[in-house]
């Protein structure tokens, strides 16, 4: 199929998933104007990435947007951004939303909510349209990753997703430092190592795999739905790392996505 008849399949013109999608589409720009502004470096990635080489923007059934940093660039962000973001949008972290038990953070529309299959997002404060920011890091060693994503995935998400209790995710805070601690004692780690690469963070992935940084450095502009936004400095190598054949459309009748209920003011 056409990338036209795609949009007309999925996401076409007044549809929820096409206004979602431009809502994201104004998150991520304030983003990148705050980003331009305090040279903080930041790459589209993901399906976003894959969506702006082969569809030109948003994959047509995507419904949500990825961006990377690095740790430093988004510790940076999380200082800067709350005093130049309208008010509409807020940083959504564990620090800003304690039932919040993902490693890497968002930026959230206010004036929205999205109720995702998932529902790990059931006692969540902020629920709106989104932009998620994974933080990297360099990483080398595959079973520390391994174990950081079992960590994740079993001590946090599934008990979030299975257990719809209050009072059990209140129990989860606790594992959450738990857990942070156990990566915090891997990071370092890996400054012993020395080790090299751009990874997503421990426990934000499940899959290693070795970015080169030349790859991704220096970030060049990139165009995504007729806008410039950041992107790696080589998307075909950085995608094909990832993905393999990313140009092949898998097959439409398997295509899984997040939001269950879109609401938008």
């Amino acid at each position: 199929m056409t990338n036209d008849e795609l949009r007309a399949k999925f996401n076409p013109d007044g549809s929820d998933l096409r206004k979602l999608q431009l809502r994201m589409l104004s998150i991520l720009e304030e983003i990148d104007k705050i980003c331009r502004a305090n040279n903080i470096d930041y790459w589209l990635t993901g399906g976003t990435l894959i969506g702006a080489i082969r569809h030109g923007g948003f994959i047509p059934w995507d419904d949500d947007i990825d961006i990377k940093m690095t740790w430093e660039g988004y510790k940076k962000f999380l200082e800067i951004a709350p005093k130049h973001l309208p008010p509409h949008l807020v940083i959504q972290n564990h620090d800003s939303d304690k039932y919040y038990f993902f490693r890497f953070g968002k930026v959230r529309d206010t004036r929205s909510k999205i109720i995702e299959l998932t529902r790990v997002d059931k006692f969540y404060k902020y629920r709106g349209a989104f932009v998620d920011i994974f933080p990297c890091g360099s990483y080398s060693s595959k079973t520390l990753y391994a174990i950081a994503w079992f960590l994740q995935l079993n001590c946090l998400i599934r008990p979030a997703k299975y257990f719809p209790w209050k009072w059990f995710h209140t129990l989860l805070i606790g594992v959450y430092h738990i857990v942070g601690f156990i990566y915090g004692v891997f990071s370092k780690i890996e400054k012993l190592r020395h080790s090299k690469g751009v990874l997503n963070t421990y426990g934000t992935h499940n899959k290693y795999t070795d970015i080169p940084e030349d790859s991704v450095f220096p970030v060049k502009d990139i165009m995504f739905e007729g806008k410039r936004f950041l992107g790696p400095a080589d998307p075909d190598r950085y995608l094909r790392l990832f993905y393999g054949d990313y140009m092949q459309v898998p097959d439409l009748d398997k295509i899984e996505t997040h939001a269950l209920k879109i609401e938008l003011d």
